[in-house]
């Protein structure tokens, strides 16, 4: 029995190899993780997102200096007197003596005219005694800017009566110079009654543009 060693030798490789790889499938359990690895380099920037929404309102910042003042402006110019006139109207548009205001304008403007007038109107009963009064930048123009009138009626006794008339207007200049005003009328009584200009006060007010 010379064949039973080589038998017994064959039988014990095969349960060698055997044990060999059922030792070589098997898996043990998991080892610890190992350490992390070093830092990968940046990627790429990726494209810009959409913009945001708009943000509210900051605060007021603080008030900036005064400014340097500016330079005068253009300044009014004022020009009054009192005249004595004592002169009857006539029956036709005129000026009486006197009644005159002049003042110098530096340019365009305004000149706005105030006058007031003393009259007396003499006066017979039964008779209507009355002028009519106008300021105007012509010596012989009665259809002026200002406009008043003065009157006695009919049934009122004969007398000499005394009264006052207020006369303003606004007259455009168009350029520099003198500009004079004058307080225009007539007397439109009946009969032999007449009115008087007794005396004028005038005050001009030259506005620059």
């Amino acid at each position: 029995m010379a064949w039973l060693p080589v038998i017994l030798s064959v039988v014990a490789l095969v349960l060698a190899g055997s044990a060999l790889g059922l030792s070589l499938t098997s898996s043990g359990s998991t080892g610890p993780a190992g350490p992390a690895g070093a830092a990968g380099a940046t990627g790429t920037q990726g494209p810009t997102g959409p913009q945001g929404a708009t943000g509210g309102l900051g605060p007021a910042g603080p008030a900036g200096a005064t400014g340097a003042r500016g330079a005068p402006g253009p300044q009014a110019v004022i020009n009054s007197s009192t005249v004595s006139v004592e002169q009857y109207f006539s029956t036709t548009c005129g000026n009486p003596p006197g009644a005159v205001q002049s003042i110098e304008a530096s340019g365009p403007g305004v000149v706005v005219v105030t006058a007031s007038v003393h009259l007396e109107l003499v006066h017979s009963f039964d008779n209507f005694t009355a002028d009519e009064l106008f300021l105007s930048n012509a010596s012989a123009s009665c259809t002026g800017i200002g406009y008043d009138a003065a009157a006695v009626t009919a049934e009122l006794p004969t007398e000499s009566y005394y009264t006052d008339a207020t006369l303003v207007g606004s007259f455009d200049v168009n350029a520099a110079g003198t500009q004079t005003f004058y307080v225009n009328g007539y007397d439109v009584s009946t009969g032999s009654d007449r009115s008087a200009m007794m005396w004028a006060s005038f005050t001009a007010v030259y506005y620059p543009a």
